[in-house]
């Protein structure tokens, strides 16, 4: 197999092959593991392998093996303890959502930009060779669903210059610069639009933040975020972390990014006093 890695051509080869050849190198390590597990005298050595193997055993092999530890160790508490340290059920969109909700207070509270999760349902060969936009390239392309079902361009709003600002119902840092652009809009209100994307996986939640906010004076449109069109359009625009913005000017060019709290009104008294 890793013969057919060296002499592939494409990418999308490649890449086959080689969460093949990962794949069978995994299954090879847990084998061996499991073997050394059963056979083991040493305690220690048994819970570092213990560790490895759980997650892949059947519910039987793993109660033949918890068997085998207790009567092998029976004076070790961690092992008596196994029953109670079985893994635990796969997470569901609930318990998805609710991480990400603790990961997000906890962000506010420590005062960091919360940290957009790095691997969605989605294949990430898509994005390879993608060039995420700079400071003085054009935007194009960028259209999106609104809150009444309508696609809707940054062009759209028609206003000199548009802040594009990714965000989520569950970022508490992104919620908070909610006033800022606000006070920035009362004083640039025909000169300036909001181009709010949100990259929450529920609509339900990204609508409820936007009546809770009183945010519709925004331009709301949903990307969403385990869809192949998120992974594309977030790799585009380079995104890292949220809340991320980029000021556009009325031909769609980047001519600022990140403008937090007072940033923003500073940088348009800056361009309206040219």
């Amino acid at each position: 197999m890793e013969d057919s890695l060296s002499i592939a051509k494409d990418e999308k080869s490649i890449g086959e092959i080689a969460q093949a050849l990962d794949s069978l190198k995994d299954y090879s390590r847990r084998g061996i593991f499991l073997e050394l597990l059963e056979q083991s005298k040493s305690l220690a050595n048994c819970w570092s392998k213990f560790l490895v193997v759980r997650d892949f055993l059947s519910e039987e092999k793993m109660d033949s093996l918890i068997v085998v530890l207790k009567e092998r160790f029976p004076h070790s508490r961690k092992i008596q303890m196994l029953p109670q340290m079985r893994r635990a059920p796969a997470a569901t969109e609930a318990s998805r959502q609710a991480q990400a909700r603790w990961n997000a207070i906890v962000n506010q509270k420590m005062g960091r930009p919360v940290a957009v999760p790095a691997r969605p349902k989605v294949d990430s060969t898509v994005i390879r060779g993608i060039e995420p936009y700079r400071v003085g390239d054009k935007v194009s392309g960028l259209a999106l669903k609104g809150l009444d079902g309508k696609i809707i361009s940054p062009g759209d709003i028609g206003a000199d210059y548009i802040l594009v600002d990714f965000w989520a119902s569950w970022c508490g840092p992104c919620r908070k610069e909610i006033p800022y652009l606000k006070a920035a809009l009362n004083v640039y209100p025909e000169e300036l639009g909001v181009y709010a994307i949100s990259i929450d996986s529920e609509e339900g939640a990204w609508k409820e933040s936007i009546s809770t906010d009183k945010s519709e004076v925004f331009t709301h449109v949903f990307l969403g975020y385990d869809t192949q069109e998120s992974l594309v359009m977030r790799a585009r625009f380079g995104i890292k972390f949220i809340p991320s913005n980029f000021l556009l000017d009325r031909e769609g060019t980047i001519i600022a990014t990140n403008l937090y709290k007072d940033a923003l009104i500073k940088k348009m008294e800056e361009l309206k006093g040219k």
